[in-house]
């Protein structure tokens, strides 16, 4: 009886000590696969990095006609041109069919803490202003003080290039302000950082 128990506790302690090695294991095979999907990432992020960095320095490809023979192409490289348009001169496109977006610009196109605008909101904007009619809502503390005159000198520029045009970017001083111009405007889609006025 004696060796049968013995024997019992032998068999618990390997059994235990067999589990505590097949958690290690796991735990270090965890481990390396944390570590390799992190390298990846990190080697994904470097790519695009890359990319973007090869893409600004390339040359635009153009296509022209070969002088010599009309039917053949040559392959040339140019160098791009710069767009300049000029303060107040921005060129107006008919976008009557496009759909309506309102903006709520606090919090997300400035800042909560020091109202700076976010240059990434900022491009995006740029970038949707072909495809969407945009109207910019902006709450500011009174007329004229410093949050209403940095809010204006950015919105400002984004009227000069094309972005909105000046009767769609409006002010107001509350949320219920706010609200109303939203109603007002009936947009189909409202960008708000306050979930309150959904």
């Amino acid at each position: 009886m004696y060796e049968i128990v013995i024997g019992f506790v032998i068999l618990v302690g390997l059994l235990l000590f067999w589990l505590a090695k097949r958690q290690k294991d796991k735990q270090r095979q965890l481990e390396h696969q944390v570590k390799d999907l992190q390298e990846e990432q990190r080697q994904r992020v470097e790519a695009q990095i890359r990319a973007t960095q090869l893409a600004r320095d390339q040359p635009v490809i153009q296509y022209t006609d070969n002088p010599r023979d009309s039917n053949v192409n040559q392959l040339q490289t140019a160098e791009p041109e710069p767009i300049h348009v000029p303060a107040n001169k921005a060129t107006r496109v008919d976008d009557s069919k496009l759909k309506r977006v309102s903006v709520s610009t606090n919090s997300i196109l400035f800042s909560k803490v020091n109202f700076e605008v976010d240059s990434v909101v900022k491009e995006l904007f740029y970038a949707l202003k072909s495809k969407y009619r945009l109207f910019f809502i902006t709450q500011v503390d009174k007329e004229d003080d410093e949050k209403h005159k940095m809010a204006k000198e950015c919105l400002d520029s984004m009227i000069d290039a094309g972005v909105v045009q000046s009767h769609r970017v409006m002010y107001c001083t509350t949320e219920k302000g706010k609200e109303a111009m939203v109603r007002q405007l009936g947009a189909e889609l409202h960008i708000e950082s306050n979930i309150g006025l959904i």
